[in-house]
């Protein structure tokens, strides 16, 4: 996942450059820049609920090792002493999807990572099988000499230990998007993000592809009572993946410092993703590197008009404008059909497949797959 989302972030700067010449959109903005945008949010779904699990989110992050990476939040171990809830809430629904595809959901091990500070990477979650062999010798030894004359292996085992691993920045997302006082009870995004890796442990993958990615949504949906937790996941987590990238490169012509961008992209992102149309037709393009470009050409549209209109550091206002542009994108993405930029997004996709660099079925391979899965 890190390769792939480097390398969108550096192919995106260059074609950003190269395209705004051959491409004309008659773009009329839906919201007036001094007034902020009444379809945003800018409270969480439940404050107290989401201030409790964002609170042990915090402090737990402080204790991720610096060598791993990672936080073990299974067990009862010191986890479960300074994040009792989060880490109770993760248990609860690994263990009930982990169920419905037959695993022991006592056996998962589940991490938390740092909050993303680069794009790569970022707004995203991962599963591993550790496998363990252990094999039990019979020694013979001499009596007179105590030399070892022989060696037989008596029994082989081979152990599966599967490992979730949650970014500190998609949790606090999902709190935000969706967390009430009932969260561990009822079935959310959340479950979706749990489900996919656990598809991953489900079918024991030990490498990414648009291929294997597909087969965990398959286990996925198996596990979810509701299917659209999945897709709606998978469409907030990769929009704020590219919103990450976007406003890292524009964030000081917005004046958003860097330590802001996580919470602007928690506003504008949630927010979209709270309607029925989520992403629009954002969600159904063909193509890795036109929603990419899609969603950098937003944010480059909010830049330029918070410079003119002298918004720079009103994090609101600003949250407005990216949020107005990218709901426009949403509504009325560019088309590229037989244009000569339709074929640079042909090129960097196979180009990323050819050096095994793309890892991920574009969104409408993945809808057009959840659909025939839904009618099987």
């Amino acid at each position: 996942m890190k390769k792939i989302m480097t390398v969108f972030f550096v192919v995106f700067m260059w074609v950003t450059g190269n395209a705004k010449a051959n491409i004309t959109v008659a773009h009329q903005p839906q919201l007036v820049d001094y007034v902020v945008n009444a379809d945003l949010s800018f409270s969480p779904c439940h404050k107290k609920t989401y201030d409790l699990y964002v609170g042990q989110i915090d402090r737990l992050e402080k204790l991720v090792d610096k060598k791993t990476g990672v936080l073990e939040l299974s067990g009862n171990g010191q986890a479960a002493n300074v994040g009792p809830a989060l880490t109770a809430l993760l248990q609860t629904k690994v263990k009930t999807l982990a169920s419905r595809l037959g695993l022991n959901g006592d056996q998962v091990k589940i991490f938390l990572a740092k909050t993303s500070t680069k794009p790569a990477g970022s707004y995203n979650a991962g599963a591993q099988t550790m496998v363990q062999k252990m094999v039990t010798e019979r020694v013979t030894f001499d009596g007179k000499t105590g030399k070892e004359v022989a060696r037989e292996v008596v029994d082989r085992q081979t152990s599966y230990i599967p490992m979730l691993v949650l970014n500190a920045e998609t949790l606090r997302l999902l709190c935000w998007h969706e967390a009430t006082p009932n969260y561990a009870q009822c079935e959310g995004l959340l479950d979706g993000v749990l489900a996919h890796e656990l598809g991953h442990v489900y079918h024991r993958h030990r490498c990414s592809s648009p291929e294997v990615e597909l087969e965990a949504d398959a286990a996925a949906l198996k596990a979810l009572k509701n299917p659209n937790n999945l897709i709606r996941c998978i469409d907030l987590l990769y929009c704020s993946g590219n919103l990450f990238s976007a406003l890292s490169k524009n964030h000081k012509v917005l004046g958003i410092g860097q330590d802001k961008l996580h919470e602007l992209i928690t506003v504008v992102a949630s927010s979209i993703g709270q309607t029925e149309r989520s992403f629009g037709k954002l969600g159904l393009e063909s193509s890795h590197a036109k929603f990419s470009y899609q969603v950098s050409h937003a944010v480059d549209c909010a830049a330029r008009r918070c410079k003119q209109r002298h918004l720079a550091s009103d994090f609101k206002k600003v949250a407005s404008l990216v949020f107005d542009e990218l709901s426009f994108c949403a509504d009325q993405p560019f088309s590229f059909e037989q244009t000569e930029m339709d074929e640079y997004f042909k090129s960097y996709d196979q180009a990323l497949a050819y050096h095994q660099q793309l890892s991920h079925p574009d969104p409408l391979t993945r809808r057009v797959y959840f659909e025939q899965c839904a009618n099987r």
